[in-house]
């Protein structure tokens, strides 16, 4: 994939020169970097992973915010919400100088729920600059830089802020740190923060001017038992400066910057002892050219330990974008550039500098950096150079089934399953279980894994379940005599079971109570079950309900609590029963009506009134 023209992406906001101060990737491989435009302010450009402007990003890629006079932008950190916290200086009403610091939502708009309006200054005293951000773990924003003040407290500055842009007063005084190292100024020029809260600020001071590196505890203090008293002091002979920091895999510090008009990096021990392991003493120098005015602007680690700094080289009367690369041993990496070196001319007779590096997924290096001295409009620079290919990421595995299983897990019919294996880095290797499988069977669990192999050798798995039920539930009615009269009890039992999958859900409800509560006649009852593979059953019940003379007889002797009554009720339905069976109607009616003025006569009485109503209803059924 290739990255703008030829390897450069040059952005300009307005007429004049803009310039990149930082850079950093997004998880998902967006490229963010931020400086200054050419009319002033704070600029912000998002590309793509190819180098071209993210056009859901601001203004085809582009966003500009006033932050005051002569605002410019030094820093940018990234949130694990995708948010965009940048950080810079400005000089409010022309009075140099304050920290500046907004926040931009995903598309670019401004935050409003940072200080209200996305952006905010910080007026801490004297001429005051930021030159680095870092968020923590709690969305604490940790900004970085210098301060100078003639009749007040100077030195390195750190500025912690709560998440919404307030000052976090739990941090130092009142939300700041100021540290005087010593010497003409002391600098902060860069942050990296521990996960256990510790800030790590790498800049200058001291008495001859030296790189320095502190650590603060998560409180704003000195941590005592960092180098001495907090600070370490690192002389390379010359009027050093550490503009760069950043922490390798075992916590080891590595800072970057000028030592005696070189490259320098040096590489400290978690507690801040040089690290004999690397270079002499824990440090190295690099020349490009024999000019001698170069400096390391920026540091980035690879996941192998090998160290890349960027910055500037003079050179033919022109300074150039320089980087080198380190073995984790400080030794030039002879696998890089020319000898472990790589300069890179912009233009003619201009002033090029690298001012920060960050590395994509794939182990490209990217540069953000600036051309100055060149023809209107230029500065704003991307320029991406050829790492090792790093793949760090294993193999991305997806598996389709036809059909879908349902929501409860289950198919009831036979089923296609499809592995999808690719890793656009490294390549698929080798594959095991991924070929495409069919299965047709009744399977309560069937487990099926694909694994794959990169070409970086990295290894990922993936399984999948199968359960297949083809055979509907069970419902039945048990029980059943088909013919009931009134005084008998109705008891049918209904069942649904699944030895597979089981029941999910059913409407299969006994079928019990006096028969007197069911219709005469045919009663007719259904039930159904579906089981979790979505297999239905119906299963349908019939029985009769009749009134004879004698179940009528049964039925009165049930409601009437006096035994003398029940008898002549019975009495009268046996009469009724003999002239009914003479075929004497008249005889038949005349007996029953007696019988039913003998219910009326007890209802509410020796049997309620709502059973007496029972009794005569069924009368009429005879």
């Amino acid at each position: 994939m290739s990255f703008g023209t030829g390897g450069v992406v040059e952005t300009s906001a307005g007429n004049g020169r803009s310039a990149a101060h930082s850079i950093a990737v997004q998880n998902d491989g967006k490229i963010v970097a931020v400086g200054a435009a050419s009319s002033g302010g704070f600029l912000i450009v998002r590309l793509n992973p190819d180098g071209t402007p993210d056009a859901s990003f601001g203004t085809a890629g582009k966003v500009t915010s006033d932050v005051g006079l002569f605002g410019v932008a030094n820093a940018v950190a990234l949130q694990v919400d995708r948010r965009i916290v940048v950080a810079g200086t400005t000089a409010p009403g022309g009075y140099c100088c304050q920290i500046a610091v907004a926040r931009y939502n995903p598309d670019g708009s401004l935050d409003t729920g940072f200080d209200g309006d996305g952006k905010l200054t910080t007026y801490v005293g004297g001429i005051t600059s930021a030159y680095g951000v870092a968020v923590d773990a709690d969305g604490r924003i940790v900004v970085i830089g210098s301060t100078y003040n003639p009749i007040g407290p100077s030195g390195v500055l750190v500025v912690r802020y709560n998440a919404n842009g307030s000052l976090d007063t739990g941090f130092g005084v009142g939300g700041k740190v100021i540290t005087d190292l010593g010497g003409s100024s002391s600098t902060g020029e860069a942050v990296a923060l521990r996960s256990d809260g510790m800030i790590i600020v790498a800049g200058a001071g001291g008495p001859s001017s030296d790189f320095a590196v502190l650590r603060y505890t998560a409180s704003g203090a000195l941590d005592p038992t960092f180098g001495s008293a907090g600070v370490v002091l690192t002389d390379f002979g010359g009027f050093d400066a550490a503009h760069d920091v950043a922490l390798d895999s075992v916590g080891r510090i590595v800072a970057a910057g000028r030592g005696h008009e070189r490259f320098a990096v040096a590489r400290y021990s978690a507690d801040g002892a040089p690290d004999l392991s690397f270079g002499i003493a824990g440090k190295v120098t690099t020349q490009f050219y024999a000019e001698n005015i170069e400096e390391a602007r920026a540091v980035a680690i690879q996941a192998d330990g090998k160290i890349i700094a960027g910055g500037a080289a003079f050179h033919n009367y022109s300074r150039d974008f320089a980087i080198a690369r380190y073995m984790p041993d400080g030794t030039l990496d002879p696998s890089f550039g020319v000898a472990g070196e790589v300069t890179t001319h912009l233009g003619d007779r201009v002033q090029d500098a690298i001012e920060d590096l960050a590395l994509q997924a794939d182990g490209m290096i990217l540069a953000a950096g600036d051309r100055q001295y060149c023809t209107s409009p230029c500065g704003f620079v991307v320029a991406r150079y050829l790492g090792d290919r790093i793949d760090l990421t294993p193999p991305a595995i997806s598996v389709d089934q036809t059909p879908n299983a349902n929501a409860n897990g289950w198919n009831n019919t036979a089923v296609a399953v499809t592995w999808h294996t690719e890793d656009p880095e490294s390549g698929i290797s080798t594959t095991v279980g991924c070929e495409p499988t069919a299965i047709s069977q009744e399977t309560s669990l069937t487990t099926l894994v694909c694994s794959a192999t990169n070409g970086a050798g990295l290894k990922a798995s993936l399984s999948h379940d199968v359960r297949i039920d083809l055979t509907a539930p069970i419902v039945a009615y048990t029980n059943n005599l088909g013919a009931y009269e009134i005084d008998d009890v109705i008891t049918i039992v209904c069942s649904a079971s699944d030895a597979l999958s089981g029941v999910a859900n059913s409407d299969c409800a006994d079928i019990s109570g006096p028969a007197y509560g069911f219709d005469l006649g045919s009663n007719n009852v259904t039930a159904w079950a579906i089981d979790r593979a979505d297999n239905r059953t119906d299963v349908s019940t019939s029985f009769t309900v009749a009134v004879t003379y004698g179940s009528l007889c049964g039925l009165s002797r049930q409601f009437e609590t006096s035994q003398d009554v029940a008898d002549s009720m019975c009495d009268q339905l046996l009469a009724a029963a003999a002239a009914d069976a003479r075929g004497d109607v008249s005889a038949k009616t005349g007996i029953l009506k007696g019988y039913v003025a003998l219910v009326r006569a007890q209802a509410g009485k020796s049997i309620t009134s709502i059973e007496a109503d029972l009794l005569m209803r069924f009368v009429s059924a005879l």
